[in-house]
Order: structure tokens, then sequence, then C-alpha cells
């Protein structure tokens, strides 16, 4: 089972078409992430990062020809995993004033093996004291 962490970067939030404050950045509501890890990668125990830059429609998706790869990988099936599994991305949009708007976000995608070594920008696992 591979280990598939992502989420919104709120330093380049703004909205589709402009730059626009909102109330209330978009939100992952989804049940689980749609990215598969590339099975050559995996049985190698390489890990990677990719960041998506993704145009959010006034109902919180993805449109799809819009997104792109803001970080690529250095293994180009992460990218290739990425960009295939954007569309099925879920959001709770952005909020103005009351209304759903159209919002940019960078969407970092994070590839690890389970028991893998951290790499550069993951946190630090949290060992539980006895």
């Amino acid at each position: 089972m591979a280990l598939l962490v992502a989420g919104c970067s709120r330093g380049d939030a703004r909205r589709y078409g402009g730059a626009v404050v909102a109330d209330s950045l978009p939100v992952f509501i989804g049940d689980s992430l749609p990215f598969r890890y590339p099975a050559g990668p995996f049985v190698q125990g390489i890990q990677d990062n990719v960041t998506l830059r993704l145009y959010l429609d006034e109902m919180g998706r993805p449109v799809p020809e819009s997104t792109r790869i803001q970080e690529h990988a250095v293994e180009p099936q992460f990218d290739s995993s990425a960009l295939k599994g954007a569309h099925e991305l879920v959001f709770r949009p952005a909020m103005k004033d009351g209304k759903a708007i159209p919002y940019e976000i960078l969407f970092p995608i994070k590839f690890r093996v389970p028991g893998g070594p951290p790499m550069p920008g993951d946190a630090p696992a949290i060992v539980p004291k006895r």
C-alpha cells in the first residue's frame, strides 16, 4: 500500500482569471486521493513529489484543460499519475461575499512508500511517548 499525501497550498491561492481575496479558501472534501502510485517506482522504493496548479470552478471542480504541473517530479511517471487523477478531485469552493467563486490553488502530492525514509520538506514523524 502506498502513502499519498496532498493538500492545498494557501500561499499561492487566487481567483481564476485575476487576483481576488476570498473570504474562505477551497477545501478538499473527497473521501480519498485519486492518485495511483506508479508500479515501477513503488517496487523500487522511489519516492517523489509533484505540485499541481489547479483552477477550480464555482463548484469546486478542477477545470481539466487548465491543470498544470507547477513542480515536476524527477520520475515522469509521478507527473502522469498526478495529472490523470486531478480530474477526480473535489473541493468545497472558495467563497467571496457569500458566493462560490472560481479559484486557483497549488496542490502538492507526496508519493511515499511505507517505511521509506523521509524526504526533504516532510514533517517529522510523531513518536508517542511511553
